[in-house]
């Protein structure tokens, strides 16, 4: 915990997960906290109080995630797509992309780029699976699959597995597919669901959490 230095601060912390807490040198500015493993299935906070002489109480709160499994931000191409994912845009993990019919989101806490897995969570998950050459299909939680096999600027949920493709880029995963015209359209962020445009332009692409242990 980074404070201002040059004071001598007194620190109380009601949580018994954490086993100190202390000033760091003479009157520096940092706290250090020693915690017990979180080997419980979700995030945990500790509230840390700050006190000292002549000086504003100060509160603190740290995240502790757990240590199950967890979905962490994608920060570069894999060799393999295929796992179970969230496609996460601001703090909701979407597992489809366009349509309130088919829309399927989680309210999530994201802390150092990952999520605690969790059954709500994980009821919002995709699965991508690789189908053939460098092409992947993209399930959803309905059991159908993401598919872009329009002329409109939509996606849909297929019976069958749809070819896509996958790049990672700084901007977010450029997730892609041919439309019925032979057109390669992309999965990109537009209001309050994902939909399907022939170029990038100025839309968002998608953020993938992947699932691991």
């Amino acid at each position: 915990i980074n404070v201002e230095s040059n004071v001598a601060w007194t620190v109380s912390c009601s949580e018994t997960w954490v086993t100190s807490y202390t000033q760091s040198g003479e009157n520096n500015g940092t706290i250090e906290v020693v915690m017990n493993a979180n080997e419980d299935t979700e995030n945990r906070v500790a509230t840390f109080i700050l006190t000292a002489d002549d000086v504003t109480p100060v509160s603190v709160k740290l995240t502790q995630l757990a240590s199950g499994a967890k979905y962490v931000k994608v920060t570069s191409a894999p060799a393999d797509w295929s796992g179970t994912y969230l496609i996460v845009w601001g703090n909701e993990a979407h597992a489809t992309v366009s349509g309130k019919d088919l829309a399927k989101t989680a309210d999530v806490v994201i802390v150092d780029d990952a999520i605690v897995s969790n059954a709500t969570v994980d009821a919002a998950a995709v699965t991508i699976a690789a189908t053939s050459g460098s092409y992947y299909s993209l399930k959803l939680p309905n059991g159908k699959y993401l598919s872009l096999n329009t002329n409109a600027n939509q996606v849909s949920a297929a019976s069958s597995a749809f070819n896509l493709t996958f790049e990672y880029t700084a901007n977010g995963v450029e997730i892609s597919g041919k439309d019925t015209g032979g057109n390669t359209r992309y999965v990109l962020k537009n209001g309050t669901y994902y939909r399907g445009y022939k170029s990038i332009g100025s839309y968002v692409l998608p953020t993938l959490y992947k699932l691991t242990n």
